[in-house]
């Protein structure tokens, strides 16, 4: 006989997985998988390399993942926006895809001429001399320049499946291939580093067909389409990125080269900022969902979804406050075989601020479906300021560092919010009519 209350729990839990943003299962199953491949792929490093070779390729981490996603995510989510735009005038995205390609190719040509000519003084500073890391992280700036262009084409045109398998090749890949280095004796640094270009390049290889199917051919870009508003979501995202990475390459440069803070500073920060996967995973449907109910005037929709978001974004936070400030120096040692060199209160501190940095996240999608990348911009560096003038403060080194990551990402989240509201209450539309209202009413957050 069948069980009523399993039914009942299935049918609880189909309901709250179709209150879902669409494409949230994919693409959160994806984050998900990176997460992890994440974790695995810094242990393996942690237990393979030496100290000062965990130092420069947590050092290379940390820029990768701020200048190249701080750089090259904004052009994804401008695609996304104008794709699904295109699609939902039947329009094809061929030429904004190809004009995304354009820029994408122009930033790489940038970044890779400014490492060109700092290689020296950049080996000297942040990579104790090992000139090579330099390069790995060209590599790495490749791979990013490449796999955000191809996600946000594949997002704006719906194929969230593919989305996620994407996500999901690069994930396997970076396990098997640090795991194939670890077999194989390896202690180059640069070899793992070598790994965050190759796994996301052959991810993007696999989906090829997909990816140029979602771009058809259509009507020629406008002037202002994809480049309106890029420059300042461009500098929001890059300080965003920034942030929370800038503490593992400021460790580097404040303390004495051999000392094991950057190492285990990195591996703190990376558990503390676990909450932020599934925060990622869906701010793809949730800047679509709020998009839609702005642009049809649904601005009781718009708050209660927001809303939503922020409610969940804060609920994260404090679940990893709860995990990092309990078990977060246990996990570090065990996880990443990193020195113990911080404790608890300093776990603490870390995922308290980067609950301040989930609630801004989030919030920044609700600036960006507003279009105010230039409001959104600007509460970023305003963070961003807050962060600088506390680490030039007097006083230990992990005591500046927690106090300007702290400092600066609820600075952000403080400006967000207080803008968005201000926003809504200068700009009170009504609530679309007819079949428009019930579609901003489709999905919640």
């Amino acid at each position: 006989m069948p069980d009523p209350v399993s039914d009942s729990r299935a049918a609880a839990l189909r309901t709250v997985v179709r209150r879902l943003p669409p494409g949230t299962v994919p693409v959160g199953g994806g984050v998900c998988a990176l997460a992890l491949a994440s974790y695995v792929y810094l242990a393996i490093a942690g237990r393979t390399l030496s100290v000062d070779g965990l130092a420069g390729l947590s050092v290379l981490w940390s820029l990768a993942f701020s200048v190249g996603t701080g750089l090259f995510l904004p052009l994804e989510q401008e695609l996304t926006r104008v794709v699904a735009a295109r699609r939902a005038r039947g329009e094809g995205a061929r030429p904004v895809a190809l004009r995304g390609v354009r820029i994408s190719a122009s930033l790489l040509l940038l970044c890779l001429l400014g490492l060109g000519l700092f290689a020296g003084p950049l080996a000297r500073h942040l990579f104790r001399g090992d000139r090579s890391l330099v390069w790995g992280l060209a590599a790495a700036l490749a791979g990013l320049s490449v796999v955000h262009i191809a996600r946000g084409i594949l997002a704006g045109s719906g194929h969230f499946r593919a989305y996620g398998a994407q996500l999901g090749v690069d994930s396997a890949l970076r396990v098997v291939l640090a795991l194939a280095l670890s077999a194989a004796g390896s202690t180059s640094p640069l070899a793992f580093a070598l790994l965050l270009s190759l796994a996301p390049l052959a991810s993007v290889a696999v989906g090829i067909v997909t990816t140029a199917r979602a771009a058809q051919p259509g009507p020629p870009a406008g002037p202002a389409e994809l480049r309106k508003g890029l420059a300042p979501l461009t500098l929001s995202t890059l300080l965003g990125q920034v942030l929370p990475n800038a503490p593992v390459v400021l460790a580097e440069l404040m303390t004495d080269k051999g000392s094991p803070l950057t190492a285990a500073l990195l591996s703190a920060m990376i558990i503390v900022r676990l909450p932020i996967f599934a925060a990622v995973s869906v701010q793809p449907s949730v800047l679509s969902v709020l998009s839609r109910a702005y642009a049809l005037g649904n601005r009781a929709a718009f708050r209660r979804q927001l809303l939503g978001a922020a409610a969940g974004a804060v609920l994260l936070g404090l679940a990893g406050l709860l995990l990092s400030g309990v078990l977060g120096p246990w996990l570090a040692t065990t996880l990443f075989h990193t020195p113990r060199a911080l404790g608890d209160r300093d776990f603490a501190v870390l995922s308290f601020a980067t609950a301040g940095l989930l609630l801004a996240l989030i919030l920044s999608q609700g600036q960006l479906a507003m279009n105010r990348q230039r409001a959104q911009g600007t509460a970023w560096a305003l963070g961003a300021a807050v962060f600088l003038g506390l680490a030039l403060l007097p006083g230990s080194v992990m005591a500046r560092l927690e106090a300007s990551y702290t400092g600066g990402c609820w600075t952000v989240a403080v400006v967000l919010g207080v803008g968005i509201a201000r926003h809504l209450r200068r700009n009170p539309a009504g609530t679309a009519s007819g079949a428009s209202s019930a579609e901003a009413e489709t999905v919640t957050v």
